[in-house]
């Protein structure tokens, strides 16, 4: 298939056109759903496009002009989506913060997009806008999208959301006319969407994303992973990644399926249970709590319990041994599958949420093999893919019938992939973005002759399969000259249900340590269960008992290691990691540069 046929889809060029196309012609087809108060209430592609039209002409009141940027800092909700399509569609550029973005992060972002309109969840939000309002002097409105606690509110700049959409009732000849005249002007090369970075080196930039690179990468994705009109997901993960607003706008807009919003991140996992998604995305982070919650409910289950797990696992891997390869299944294996199946492994799905999953994700981080190896067995069809803000969350990955565990896939059909001398993958191709908004010379550095340079090292075996061995910049040079990948230990000590992170050190050192991060949940329950007093989280890591614990999953893990890559001394982090402390990315992501500044002290114990 050529490029020009996966970039043409349904014939729309640009995401505006597509939009406006699948509301003429889904109509009252449901689009999303949103669970408000404990009821879920449906929308259907009309509303979708209403919504975002009487928003749209809000802004083109206004005055907004083609190429300014509308920016949004809400948790996922319909709105977001609304507002979302809603710049786009007159031709401005939508860029979003994320809501645990501090004012002066909030500042930064603002100011270097140029953002001239800012649409804010409610007042803790709005507070932090008015903290930096004097130094965003291009801003001249705010979009307040929940009211409470704002009625006696006096500002200028700040109006509330019904009296926004009100100004899009107004003039309706003219401001319909102006909106499908900018729906019509808008072309392939044009700036859809502004995506920063997360910032784990440096300030964040802003990637700039065209309507070619999305239209593109979304038959693309479709080329691998088929979805279809009948498919449902979930929105959990903030819309400001690049990841989840993928899966949750541009796939949704050209595959036609359904997204629905959580409540919350409290009710995540019940919300998911309710849905029962058809594809689901998880983060690694994600799934290793599904697969840690199992595991702690598995140590109350009685001896028979424990052994028709294992067996039923051991069944299911079997099968999808074949599956991966692309080879029929044998009758007695299958047979197998379908009893174990039935007996036990649809009881953990359904607890799960991940009954109905025909295609599971993970990304944005590495995994372990052994962690995607075990969902495998369970039924649940998980591939693992990869990709970048800079070419729009997929370059490359594994699916049905070309599974290769320890790769992230292959590339789709169009892109092209080849390492650097020094092994620095590099990808070409329509999903390439257009560069960093307003940093020419980063730009120039990252995209060289068409190619981009992704910053992670990786090999390409003969079959066209991709290993990201880790980023450039994480890759640890032992004293000694040993070359040595962080990630891949530390996937090994996370796959251990006591573990939620881990940071190896050991750059231009003589030996290898880890500070680790224990499961708070799982490691209480240990706790509890061997009589061992604690009063807290830091009081449960100074226990001998969670010590000997911990050193006892890492003793395992080193028999599997090279004498180089062994982890000779470890301390435990004695806080619980976040994204408020700057610890994490909003995609659960740990800053291994924050990490090893404010744990410095740790660090250097170990190598007294």
């Amino acid at each position: 298939m050529s490029t020009e046929e996966i970039i043409s889809l349904d014939n729309q060029t640009s995401i505006p056109a597509l939009f406006r196309f699948r509301a003429q012609t889904l109509k009252n087809k449901v689009s999303m759903r949103e669970k408000h108060f404990g009821i879920w209430r449906t929308f259907s592609w009309n509303q979708y496009y209403s919504n975002s039209a009487r928003i749209g002409k809000a802004m083109i009141a206004l005055g907004l002009k083609s190429g300014q940027t509308v920016s949004i800092l809400a948790d996922p909700c319909k709105e977001w989506l609304f507002f979302d399509l809603a710049a786009q569609c007159i031709g401005c550029v939508s860029c979003g913060i994320y809501t645990t973005d501090s004012a002066p992060q909030i500042l930064h972002i603002c100011k270097d997009s140029d953002t001239t309109l800012l649409m804010v969840e409610n007042e803790e939000q709005l507070d932090k806008y008015l903290a930096v309002e004097e130094q965003l002097p291009n801003i001249h409105t705010v979009v307040v999208l929940d009211s409470t606690g704002l009625a006696d509110l006096d500002h200028p700049k700040v109006v509330m959301l019904e009296q926004f959409y009100r100004l899009g009732d107004e003039d309706t000849e003219d401001l319909e006319s102006e909106w499908n005249r900018r729906i019509d002007s808008s072309e392939p090369n044009d700036t859809a969407i502004l995506v920063y970075t997360s910032g784990t080196t440096g300030a964040p930039k802003g990637a700039m994303i065209s309507n070619r690179n999305l239209i593109f990468i979304a038959q693309a994705f479709h080329e691998f992973y088929p979805i279809t009109a009948e498919d449902e997901s979930v929105v959990y993960l903030p819309l400001c990644h690049i990841t989840e607003r993928l899966l949750s706008v541009f796939l949704p807009l050209a595959r036609c399926s359904t997204v629905n919003f959580i409540e919350g991140q409290d009710t995540a996992f019940e919300n998911i249970t309710e849905v029962s998604p058809t594809y689901f995305l998880g983060v690694p982070r994600i799934w290793e709590k599904m697969y840690s919650s199992i595991t702690l409910r598995m140590k109350d289950a009685t001896w028979f319990g424990r052994k028709a797990l294992q067996i039923a696992i051991s069944a299911g891997s079997r099968a999808a041994d074949f599956e991966d390869k692309g080879l029929p299944v044998p009758a007695h294996v299958r047979l197998m599958h379908r009893a174990a199946d039935l007996l036990v492994l649809n009881n953990i799905k359904v607890l799960l949420g991940l009954d109905r999953v025909r295609i599971g994700l993970t990304g944005a981080a590495p995994i372990s093999p052994d962690l995607i190896e075990w969902f495998r067995a369970l039924g649940v069809p998980l591939y693992e893919a990869f990709g970048q803000t800079e070419n729009v969350a997929f370059a490359c990955g594994n699916y049905r019938g070309q599974v290769r565990l320890g790769t992230v896939g292959k590339p789709p059909p169009g892109v092209e992939l080849k390492t650097a001398e020094d092994g620095e993958l590099m990808i070409r191709g329509p999903l390439v973005f257009k560069g960093y908004y307003k940093q020419a010379l980063k730009t120039a550095e990252t995209i060289v002759d068409g190619w981009l340079y992704t910053g992670d090292i990786a090999e390409i075996d003969a079959d066209g399969f991709v290993k990201i061995v880790d980023r450039k910049k994480d890759i640890i040079i032992t004293s000694g000259g040993k070359n040595i990948s962080p990630s891949e230990i530390e996937n090994q000590l996370k796959f251990s249900p006591y573990v939620t992170d881990a940071v190896v050190i050991g750059d231009r050192r003589k030996y290898l340590t880890c500070l680790v991060m224990i499961d708070n949940e799982t490691v209480s329950q240990f706790a509890q269960e061997n009589n061992v007093p604690f009063s807290d989280f830091k009081s449960l890591c100074a226990t001998a008992e969670v010590q000997s614990l911990v050193k006892s999953e890492i003793e395992r893990i080193n028999l599997s290691l090279a004498q180089a890559e062994t982890l000779k001394k470890f301390r435990l982090i004695d806080k619980q990691l976040t994204v408020e402390d700057d610890e994490l990315t909003a995609s659960m992501k740990l800053k291994r540069n924050i990490v090893n500044e404010k744990y410095a002290g740790l660090i250097d114990q170990m190598y007294s």
